[in-house]
């Protein structure tokens, strides 16, 4: 029996060694990525770690706090603390509440490996959005309105992050565009049409649950993806009969794929609901419903985005 003994040239070793580094490289990618998706967090005192929200390369501790029913945040990093001062303009960072406690988000939308902090609450029937930055030694709020929906766009392809902002407001949502650019937030032109990312399924969505009732309604079937709409349905049945009026607090969104041409095809959001019984007034809580749409037929149709799965989570 005759053994073959293969000989590598130098450079076929150069190209399995570049091949190797290729594949750790790209997994390094993918790992990254999932790790950078946008998230929620709905607490009263928590600490959310495992983020380098300061640039050391290390990961910090992030911890919400409520004092006198007033929320604050602080970061401590290695052997500092920092307070998250808001802008004199919108100075607070909001009150605890049941039905609408404050929402963590963490993202990196300016791609400089560092995490943007956002935070969504309310005062007073009064919405609080704040965008902190890591300034040097301090972190710095740099954004802060009165809307209560906060989105990304463009977060894990090759385009620009993009920040919306806007406000749910007589069933309809109006966008405010902005982009994180040297450690300032600038506005962007867009003529994005009615159904851009879902924004016409969103405001009629809402507008259905804000009117759900415990005897039925009709299902919005044209919401609904034709792979989810048995299950979407029965997520709308089982929030029909628990017998409770929901009121809309905030959301938030954010693309999560996109098809060959680079356009996004996947959005995700999570919608905030002050929730009451019909039954007993003293019952109030929060719900949110987290939605995945998926485009489908004509990107010039009538809700191009549509619903094909709804997860509840009530606090």
């Amino acid at each position: 029996m005759k053994f073959k003994i293969i000989f590598f040239k130098l450079k076929h070793i150069y190209y399995i060694i570049l091949a190797f580094v290729f594949v750790v490289l790209f997994a390094i990618f993918l790992i990254s990525k999932k790790s950078a998706e946008t998230f929620n967090i709905f607490t009263k005192n928590k600490v959310i770690s495992n983020y380098d929200v300061t640039g050391d390369g290390s990961k910090d501790n992030i911890y919400i706090k409520i004092n006198n029913n007033r929320y604050s945040l602080e970061v401590k990093s290695k052997n500092k603390t920092y307070q998250l001062t808001p802008s004199p303009t919108l100075n607070s960072l909001g009150n605890y509440t049941n039905y609408s406690p404050l929402k963590l988000i963490l993202t990196d939308v300016s791609r400089d490996n560092i995490t943007e902090i956002f935070t969504q609450s309310s005062e007073d029937n009064t919405h609080l959005q704040h965008l902190f930055i890591w300034d040097k030694n301090k972190f710095k709020d740099i954004f802060h309105t009165t809307n209560n929906i906060i989105g990304f766009i463009d977060i894990h392809n090759n385009k620009t992050p993009k920040i919306i902002s806007t406000n749910f407001n007589n069933n309809s949502l109006d966008f405010s565009n902005y982009i994180l650019i040297k450690d300032k937030i600038k506005p962007y032109y867009a003529n994005y049409p009615s159904n851009f990312i879902g924004k016409d399924t969103i405001e009629a969505f809402i507008k259905y649950i804000q009117t759900l009732s415990y005897y039925g309604n009709s299902k919005p079937n044209s919401l609904f993806h034709e792979s989810g709409k048995i299950a979407c349905s029965s997520v709308i049945d089982k929030l029909a009969s628990e017998n409770r009026k929901y009121v809309f607090q905030d959301g938030s969104f954010s693309d999560s794929d996109y098809n060959k041409n680079g356009e996004i095809s996947d959005v995700k959001w999570v919608l905030n609901f002050k929730s009451t019984s019909n039954l007993i007034n003293e019952d109030c809580k929060n719900t949110s419903i987290k939605l995945f749409l998926k485009s489908i037929g004509d990107s010039k149709s009538q809700f191009y985005f549509k619903i094909y799965s709804i997860n509840i989570l009530s606090n």
